[in-house]
């Protein structure tokens, strides 16, 4: 996929209609977005045929533009449940199911040698 449609794909992602600055939810534009996530792609191959975790996904913008790079499985972590309401929008805008699921799930509550997945599956 080129830049350019990438970055098309991702404009039409939501924002947070009142963001929650004690979360630190500030946006992360479509333009910064895409060029990050496909510069890690075509420099790193790190997106495509891999498994990627979002850690704050908030409106799920780098979430959706992993899984539309190629990831087949792509999880938006975050402990806001608005904003995984947001992500889910997000995600269901688009024709074909992305493969992103956004569990809510404060990572540093996780037990010591827990698993993430056994944790998300629950």
């Amino acid at each position: 996929m080129k830049l350019k449609e990438l970055h098309a794909l991702m404009q039409d992602i939501e924002p947070f209609a009142q963001p929650k600055v004690q979360l630190e939810q500030y946006p992360t534009g479509a333009d910064i977005a895409s060029r990050m996530l496909y510069t890690i792609e075509a420099m790193y191959n790190d997106i495509e045929g891999n498994v990627v975790v979002d850690l704050g996904t908030g409106t799920g913008m780098l979430a959706i533009g992993a899984a539309l790079l190629g990831s087949p499985c792509v999880l938006g972590l975050d402990v806001d449940p608005d904003a995984l309401d947001v992500a889910q929008d997000n995600c269901e805008q688009f024709e074909d199911p992305l493969p992103v699921r956004e569990p809510r799930c404060h990572v540093c509550t996780l037990p010591r040698g827990s698993s993430l997945t056994s944790q998300i599956s629950a």
